[in-house]
């Protein structure tokens, strides 16, 4: 590697800095920097003893588990690229993203037989155990250097609306991201981040990276459970924690009413109710509510302090170093207040998806990337969204945005959680439906939610049909599952 274009690796620079320091902790047991690293070489040795080349693409499957933090690690130090697989998907869904990467090798869990059912043709896979065992071989030397252009990670989006697209991450990504949140949040030396987030997830990945570059802590948990997480902030220096809007809610259902040292609760990954922000407000919660995606490497926009009864639905500023315009339907910048989609651009955002140029042309233009997501700004430059494109109802040429009428519905006391969706009709194109859930032990009316909704909403905007649910389909990241909505509902109530 050229020497002018290399840094040295976040991890192997911590070591020197402070290598008794707590960087990782993961139940009872935790691991200072220089015993992370130590970690990290004995796996960075196994891999390469298996005949994992530098530059090779390498499919990681597993829940959250040191292992597969240290297996990560030693990828970069090997120059290897990590692919983070979704455990929670099928077979085929894994097969697809393994292709799609030409990962050569797939790193899981021991045993792990329905994971790998339909990759088994690839060259190799091996389980976290093959590879730490790999190591005890012999030692080799491993340049722990890294090019800032190359890329790190490629994690797929979610495809609940089409065909999951790879996105690749260099590691001047995930700095230019950490450097713009820390600028923003400010990095405390005692910073203890609570990761409850999949790590197959980029708002999970890069709480991780972060820590590395700032040279703080991180807290690892396996999955979210509230009622562990209640007890790791009550009882642990947690300062930090990253959270979507479900976890949020299930949290205070858990009555936990906030701690001295919780200075941060990024809110993100899906729209957060205002019943939800109120009762948050309400307790004095430090909830940052943000907005950002796997092509812009987690967050992109922030709020700068903590949301207040002004500012709970907005996802605040644009992160140092980063751009944002709202653009109508011509490609013209919109004035303030008027609803368009959102254009970023900036050194987190990725240059482009995996094998797929004829998107890349269409969505990454002049470093701005057109996020297929709608919202306006207002004159503090505050964002707001409303909706993703592919979630844009048009009935009788008029547009209506899902999360708008959402969030109203969710202010008619009885209705817990609202989805709305189109329907196909031949006359308007599509109808406005809503999936409500009640409150417990309410009964609804559906004309007295439409009497409601009439000084609140438009016509056209107004649901024509409802299904009352008990639960909503979600992705793993507790997101609306909106593909597949009216079917999944019509199945739930017939």
């Amino acid at each position: 590697m050229n020497d002018q274009a290399s840094m040295p690796h976040w991890l192997a620079q911590q070591v020197e800095i402070h290598p008794q320091k707590v960087v990782l902790q993961y139940k009872t047991r935790s691991w200072t920097y220089a015993e992370l690293a130590d970690e990290v070489r004995i796996y960075a040795n196994g891999l390469l003893h298996a005949g994992v080349e530098p530059g090779a693409y390498v499919g990681l499957l597993s829940p959250n588990n040191p292992e597969l933090i240290f297996t990560a690690l030693a990828l970069q130090w090997i120059g290897g690229i990590t692919v983070h697989l979704n455990q929670h998907l099928t077979a085929e869904e894994i097969k697809f993203q393994v292709e799609n990467a030409g990962c050569q090798t797939v790193i899981t869990r021991k045993n792990n037989t329905e994971g790998i059912s339909a990759i088994s043709q690839i060259n190799q896979v091996f389980s976290f155990e093959d590879i730490s065992a790999e190591s005890a071989e012999s030692s080799v030397k491993i340049d722990t250097k890294i090019n800032p252009d190359m890329v790190c990670s490629i994690f797929h989006t979610s495809g609940t609306t089409g065909v999951p697209k790879g996105v690749p991450l260099t590691y001047r990504n995930f700095l230019a991201s950490a450097v713009a949140s820390g600028l923003n949040l400010g990095v405390q030396q005692e910073d203890y981040w609570l990761a409850p987030l999949p790590l197959d997830h980029i708002g999970g990945f890069s709480i991780l990276m972060r820590s590395l570059i700032y040279g703080t802590t991180m807290y690892l948990q396996d999955q979210f459970d509230e009622v562990a997480v209640k007890d790791i902030l009550e009882n642990k220096p947690v300062t930090m924690i990253s959270l979507v809007p479900t976890m949020l809610q299930r949290l205070m259902k858990a009555e936990f009413t906030g701690t001295a040292n919780l200075r941060v609760i990024l809110l993100g990954g899906a729209p957060a109710t205002r019943e939800l922000m109120r009762e948050a407000m309400h307790l004095r919660l430090p909830v940052y509510r943000t907005y950002g995606m796997t092509e812009t490497c987690s967050q992109i926009v922030t709020m700068n302090k903590p949301s207040t009864a002004e500012t709970m639905n907005s996802s605040g500023s644009v992160l140092p170093l980063h751009e944002i315009e709202i653009r109508n339907n011509s490609g013209d910048r919109c004035t303030t207040s008027t609803t368009g989609e959102i254009f970023v651009r900036g050194p987190a955002v990725t240059s482009g998806y995996l094998n797929q140029d004829d998107t890349n042309e269409r969505l990454f233009t002049d470093g701005w990337f057109q996020t297929g997501d709608f919202g306006y700004l207002n004159k503090h430059g505050h964002l707001y969204t409303v909706s993703r494109r592919e979630n844009l109802i048009i009935t009788g040429g008029e547009n209506v945005y899902p999360e708008e009428v959402e969030q109203v519905l969710e202010t008619f006391p009885g209705i817990r959680e609202a989805a709305v969706y189109g329907i196909p009709d031949a006359e308007w194109g599509e109808l406005v439906a809503a999936a409500v859930i009640p409150e417990k032990g309410e009964s609804l009316s559906t004309k007295d939610i439409s009497t409601f909704l009439t000084s609140r909403l438009a016509k056209f905007k107004q649901p024509k049909q409802y299904f009352v649910v008990r639960e909503l389909p979600r992705t793993a990241t507790g997101k609306i599952q909106r593909g597949g909505l009216e079917e999944w509902v019509n199945n739930c109530t017939t």
